[in-house]
């Protein structure tokens, strides 16, 4: 999306589209983000970064000289106010690299350089960024202040290169100045902790770029057309700046279906095509392009979406009211069973059932929730209690007096399980509100590799040696785990992983 647009630029394209609305609400969100034609944002796929990883890396030296030919005072003598600028983004890099190398104090939590440079031959000249200069390119970009790597001779950490990277690379240059993340050697806990600070530092300038770039796009989408968006399958994990992406190609599909009824539609980006039966919503293949998605938003039946969610609406309801006279905490069921003639029949059956003969011993598992699956899914004849958090499953067939008999035999059994659960839940919450305060992190998990009782140890030796780690925790976000890693591109918190069984002499 252009970014840098006149007014005259904007009263021609704007014409009430979120398409424009997005790019215009956008021209704030640089933060980082490159806006020069060559600096494509990142490819979902790595196949491209792993070729220019292997190609030949240039030095920070002479990316500076390169920059420094671009913004030349002597380029600019039909531009003072332009060349005053270049000067003073120059001046600042100097100070940046000046406390990456030295360590000296800044007292700015982010840098932000804007240059103006002349178009490149190889390129045609982008929008001009204003009536005055328009022959000039703009280029803003924010880093946050490096962090000094004590004991590096005043070798630029890894981050830090990074960064020096997206503002050469927003500048036209190359920016592959430093290997990937992963082939730093971590050593030691401390130096997975020294080099996380400013990566997850960065990370996070990354990320609130993208944030804001996705809020600004759900407000797009719900003012002007009325709608939501959800994201599914490989989006849920992708990068904030694929997910925003995601986004604006929605706004600019549904500008494609300008005359489509789309008010109170929810959007799901997910894995398919096609109208949800069970709630209503109408899914969009994630990675087809904004055309197909455009077609597909005309063509959709806005009367069998309506009665979709008037279902949804009584079945939710219902739901409501036969948990309140069985005597359970709730009753839900699966994505695919929701929207069958068999699983109404079942509700009909249970209500009818506990009208007549009242909650199941005098509603004593209000706690506990009613799962309705198909019959056969899960243990014997579909009858089970889930053993970590347990609720109890019974199949969509199965008659209202075979439930309420299960639960009779069974619901001690399943409301043990279900204390047992929240109390260990809210024993890992407390621990870990306590660890988070004592180590001044924003953010603290722990992954599926460890179990609940490893990543205890884990706190409880963080507890211990407290003073100690503060000095490299602090604002940092960890997830504890079974490998050290440093955060990744576009995760939301930037992520610190940490091994589980870290051992404190290795600080």
């Amino acid at each position: 999306m252009q970014s840098l647009l006149t007014k005259a630029a904007w009263r021609q394209q704007w014409r009430g589209t979120l398409t424009a609305f997005l790019a215009q609400a956008s021209s704030g969100v640089t933060g980082g983000t490159c806006q020069h034609p060559d600096c494509r944002a990142e490819s979902f796929s790595s196949s491209a970064q792993g070729e220019l990883q292997r190609a030949e890396t240039p030095t920070i030296k002479s990316q500076l000289r390169m920059l420094y030919k671009r913004v030349h005072p002597d380029l600019f003598h039909g531009h003072p106010a332009e060349r005053a600028t270049n000067e003073r983004s120059f001046k600042l890099l100097q100070e940046y690299l000046s406390v990456a190398h030295e360590g000296s104090h800044s007292p700015s939590r982010h840098f932000r350089f804007e240059f103006f440079l002349h178009p490149s031959e190889e390129t045609p000249p982008p929008a001009p960024t204003s009536e005055r200069t328009p022959n000039l390119e703009k280029v803003e970009v924010a880093l946050p202040p490096p962090r000094h790597a004590f004991g590096t001779n005043g070798e630029l950490t890894q981050s830090t290169r990074r960064a020096l990277g997206k503002l050469f690379a927003a500048c036209g240059l190359a920016a592959d100045i430093s290997s990937p993340d992963d082939d730093i050697s971590i050593q030691s806990l401390g130096d997975l902790l020294r080099h996380a600070g400013e990566t997850a530092r960065q990370r996070e300038a990354d990320v609130m770029t993208s944030s804001r770039r996705m809020v600004i796009a759900r407000n797009a989408l719900r003012m002007g057309r009325g709608v939501k968006a959800v994201l599914q399958g490989p989006l849920l994990s992708a990068p904030a700046h694929v997910q925003a992406e995601a986004l604006e190609k929605l706004a600019k599909a549904l500008d494609l279906a300008p005359d489509a009824e789309v008010g109170g539609i929810t959007f799901v980006l997910g894995g398919k095509h096609g109208l949800d039966a069970a709630t209503g919503n109408v899914w969009l293949r994630w990675d087809a392009k904004a055309t197909e998605w455009g077609a597909r938003i005309a063509a959709v039946d806005m009367d069998s979406v309506v009665r979709a969610k008037q279902r949804a609406l009584e079945r939710q309801f219902k739901e409501a009211q036969v948990a309140t006279v069985v005597g359970v905490e709730m009753v839900y069921t699966d994505h695919g069973v929701g929207s069958s003639s068999e699983y109404e029949e079942c509700l009909d059956r249970l209500e009818s059932h506990g009208r007549a003969r009242g909650p199941v011993e005098g509603g004593i598992f209000s706690e506990v929730p009613l799962r309705v699956i198909r019959g056969g899914d899960e243990g014997v004849n579909g009858f089970e209690i889930d053993e970590r958090m347990g609720f109890v499953s019974v199949p969509v067939g199965a008659s209202a007096e075979e439930v309420w008999r299960f639960l009779e035999k069974r619901g001690q059994e399943a409301l043990g399980i279900v204390h047992r659960f929240r109390s260990a839940e809210q024993r890992l919450a407390d621990v870990s509100a306590h660890v988070r305060k004592k180590l001044r992190l924003r953010h603290l998990s722990f992954d599926s590799s460890i179990s609940a009782d490893q990543y205890l140890q884990c706190c409880t030796k963080l507890l211990r040696h407290a003073s100690t780690l503060i000095q490299l925790t602090d604002g940092l976000s960890l997830c504890i785990g079974s490998v050290d890693r440093l955060p990744q591109e576009g995760e939301d918190p930037p992520l610190v992983h940490m091994r589980w069984n870290f051992s404190i002499n290795s600080l």
